[in-house]
């Protein structure tokens, strides 16, 4: 059996490059004219949305003192990470900074920080042997926490100005912790 093959003819193939940049300039005005309908929509969008997003930075903050594995301060009072947002910390912070510390400012802050706590993969590992065995499980307590601040883009402070805040909120802390809890010297402030 023989097979026949008959000549190809690439006329009905080819491509007419003229009638095709033809066709694109007679249809170029619409490309155009779509290409800024697009282009507006995406701008107005952007401006629409832009007072709504939100400018978020974070701090890492680990405590270590003695009582935290229990869920105690040092005086046997009750742990909360969420000290680190009291208003008496946010009001001290603000003013340090030299930043408006009305009562309006302060709350938009402090709603807008959150306090988590990280906990390592190895104790999620251990929690989830332990469920399986049937085994209850102690409470614990991480000692390592992110401290986020998620304000609107509007709002009057610049990004350093937020990185600076979120440093002196945990300084501030900081403070507070030691004149709280750190016992001073007996000798301390007497006159000789």
């Amino acid at each position: 059996m023989q097979s026949s093959s008959t000549p190809h003819s690439f006329d009905d193939d080819a491509i007419d490059f003229a009638e095709l940049f033809g066709r694109l300039r007679r249809g170029l005005p619409t490309i155009i004219g779509l290409a800024a309908l697009g282009l507006a929509v995406a701008a107005s969008m952007y401006f629409a949305a832009s007072p709504f997003q939100t400018i978020t930075t974070n701090s890492r903050v680990v405590f270590s003192f003695q009582g935290f594995e229990k869920g105690f301060y040092p005086d046997a009072s009750k742990f909360s990470p969420d000290d680190l947002r009291s208003p008496e910390i946010i009001s001290e912070a603000l003013k340090r900074q030299g930043l408006e510390t009305t009562q309006e400012v302060q709350g938009k802050v402090r709603a807008a920080l959150t306090v988590e706590g990280i906990i390592p993969d190895s104790i999620i590992k251990e929690r989830d042997r332990q469920r399986a065995a049937g085994q209850t499980q102690r409470v614990y307590v991480p000692d390592e926490y992110t401290l986020t601040l998620s304000l609107p883009s509007k709002f009057p402070l610049t990004t350093r100005q937020r990185e600076l805040l979120l440093g002196e909120i945990v300084s501030v802390y900081k403070e507070k912790f030691i004149r709280t809890y750190v016992t001073l010297p007996l000798g301390f402030g007497k006159a000789f």
